[in-house]
């Protein structure tokens, strides 16, 4: 990147290290439009923050993340009342 040799970028992949790829491309300077990203159909994160709040919330955080699974008709919409609880966040491709 710092040798600025290249016009295009290709990440193949969503999981940590092809994030990091993206990452790292957009602080180094290159352009999102010099980036092509090659990933999945949906991609959804754990985030940090919503899926564990401490051991005080211990009981309360783990009500969370499995009453979905309990009580929703399928496991994408088990996802999606994750994503509205803070608990997963999905990337739009």
């Amino acid at each position: 990147v710092a040798s600025k040799q290249y016009k295009k970028y290709v990440v193949i992949g969503a999981g940590k290290t092809g994030s990091d790829a993206i990452t790292y491309l957009l602080r180094n300077g290159v352009d999102q439009s010099a980036i092509t990203w090659i990933t999945s159909r949906d991609i959804w994160y754990f985030v940090r923050d919503g899926l564990w709040g401490g051991y005080k919330s211990y009981r309360k955080d783990t009500v969370k993340l499995v009453d979905p699974l309990v009580k929703c008709k399928s496991l994408y919409e088990a996802f999606l009342q994750y994503e509205k609880d803070g608990i997963v966040a999905r990337l739009d491709t």
